[in-house]
């Protein structure tokens, strides 16, 4: 299969010089698309389509099946078309995923994070004639919708794009300031009785949390999870002037423990731990004793998701400590009066989509169906639910969800996230939806989380996140093989050295380590990659 991919690619590229262009040949490996429906929705047909798809435990705990949903049925009454939908065992997706793909009996339709796809991610998909590509859907008129879409925004194109042109799939993308969703914030009434304000930078930050401690006797003045998940959101160590793992530095990738800043950040958390202003938890605290820690007090900085963390603990302060008020607290910026340059930023898209495959016995209806949740009453639909009963529009021209989904008591005493998820797209992995810049100010319901929001997003971030990459076969293993060995040790080492049973001496040759595990390899394969998609067009 190795050696098969680089001799297609070579007659690819003979194709494309012999045609004088892209071509459907090319994009779609010899597929052609000819549009027969008429435009407009519902469609007339009786045929079912077959969609494979994990969904979410907000959904399966109270449905077994996307299709007894309420969401199943107002996609099948705006669309008119019937779908049969399968679903992995909750815990067994890939393993599922990896069974249906080699048992060569394909559902119309699998939503994955293609990105995942062992044999090259979503090219090694198409590659593979697993996945259909949607070059000749698209520019036949198949999926209108998809194409303004994708039109409109150049990022979303080229993340979806694969290095050998073409698109995969239709993909679950977000407007930016959705994928800020995590961060610290700080208790401006300590921050009060102290005499500060909110800190901008880690001196700032240190100065707080040392008048928490010496001051009001706070036992525990920051809790910041320093865990590889949350630590790219780079709490901390941004402040430093450098990325916690893999960041894009003026179009150069770099690797955030390589570079000799983050000595000065790992300097400074093992003196704020042994100070007593990190928690001495920070490593191994359950997420019922943090929660207790910020509800008691005994907690003055803490990091946190703003739904699952701070959507629960900004309510229980409120009822259980009114006089207590946490306020945003912004990633350290590294000069103060600067714009932070690091902070949390998720790509918009991350290779979650929903692709058509080779065993699809209805191509057009299946591009059909996926393409309405990129229509204008699509994506409201998708992201919102059913108009005028999940959601209506407001004054200001923008949605605003129903009590039927925000108020517990009207339904069934579930939270947003599940009242939402078995009404729209947000209750599976990889469904066909671009999210709304305005979605997040209604899934925070909390003035505070809303001003998270504002607070988190303000940084540069952007200009530093590593965007979807496409990666071959051999670059995809040999990577994940150097990255998985490399964030291991970091993340032991890390630990070991703020907490001091290993000594601050050991740095450099920390450093000599993650050298020989191969990180340069990793970063010119990056670097490679990087090039490439900066190169699309």
């Amino acid at each position: 299969m190795k050696n098969w991919k680089s001799v297609g690619l070579i007659l690819l590229a003979c194709v494309m010089l012999l045609c004088g262009c892209g071509g459907n040949q090319v994009g779609d490996i010899g597929y052609e698309f000819e549009k027969t429906m008429p435009d407009g929705y519902p469609v007339q047909s009786e045929e079912t389509l077959e969609w494979w798809c994990p969904i979410f435990t907000h959904v399966s705990s109270k449905y077994g099946n996307l299709g007894d949903t309420p969401f199943a049925e107002e996609l099948k009454r705006a669309t008119g078309i019937n779908v049969k939908f399968i679903h992995p065992p909750q815990d067994q997706e890939t393993t599922q995923f990896n069974i249906v793909l080699a048992s060569g009996d394909l559902p119309d339709i699998m939503s994955f994070n293609w990105s995942n796809y062992a044999n090259g991610g979503s090219a090694g998909a198409v590659m593979d004639k697993i996945a259909l590509p949607l070059n000749s859907i698209l520019e036949n008129g198949g999926a209108p919708a998809l194409q303004a879409v994708l039109g409109s925004d150049p990022v979303w194109k080229k993340s979806l794009i694969t290095d050998e042109g073409w698109i995969p799939g239709f993909p679950n993308a977000s407007a930016n300031t959705s994928s800020v969703y995590s961060g610290m914030m700080i208790r401006k009434d300590y921050l009060d009785k102290v005499g500060l304000p909110v800190p901008e930078t880690v001196a700032e930050l240190e100065t707080a949390l040392r008048a928490f401690k010496d001051q009001l006797n706070i036992p525990i003045p920051i809790h910041v999870d320093l865990a590889n998940w949350a630590n790219t959101t780079n709490n901390i160590v941004g402040g430093f002037g450098v990325g916690s793992a893999f960041y894009v530095d003026n179009g150069k990738v770099k690797y955030g423990p390589m570079e000799e800043k983050y000595y000065d950040f790992v300097e400074a958390m093992n003196r704020w731990y042994k100070d007593g202003l990190l928690n001495k938890e920070f490593a191994a605290m359950e997420f019922d004793q943090y929660t207790a820690g910020v509800l008691n007090g005994e907690i003055a900085v803490a990091s946190g998701n703003n739904g699952g963390s701070w959507g629960v603990w900004l309510p229980g302060i409120a009822e259980k400590n009114p006089d207590a008020e946490f306020v945003s607290l912004p990633y350290p910026a590294i000069n103060k009066g600067e714009k932070p340059e690091f902070g949390h930023l998720e790509n918009s898209f991350q290779g979650a989509m929903s692709v058509i495959t080779t065993g699809c016995t209805n191509v057009e209806l299946a591009a059909k169906l996926l393409d309405y949740g990129y229509t204008p009453d699509g994506q409201l639909f998708m992201q919102y639910g059913k108009k005028d009963r999940d959601w209506v529009m407001g004054s200001d021209g923008l949605p605003k969800l129903t009590e039927l989904i925000t108020n517990p008591a009207k339904n069934g005493n579930q939270s947003i996230s599940q009242a939402l998820g078995q009404c729209s797209g947000s209750g599976f992995v990889g469904a066909p939806k671009i999210g709304h810049e305005a979605y997040m100010n209604e899934f925070y319901n909390i003035e505070a989380q809303k001003q998270n929001i504002r607070v988190w997003s303000n940084t540069n971030m952007a200009d530093h996140i590593i965007p979807q990459l496409q990666y071959s076969v051999e670059e995809g293993q040999e990577l994940a093989q150097i990255k998985t060995s490399a964030e291991t040790y970091k993340q032991e080492m890390l630990f070991k050295m703020i907490a001091g049973t290993e000594p601050l001496t050991k740095f450099p040759e920390f450093q000599a380590t993650i050298k020989q595990i191969g990180i340069d390899r990793a970063l010119e394969i990056m670097q490679d990659a990087y090039d490439r998609y900066q190169a699309r067009k």
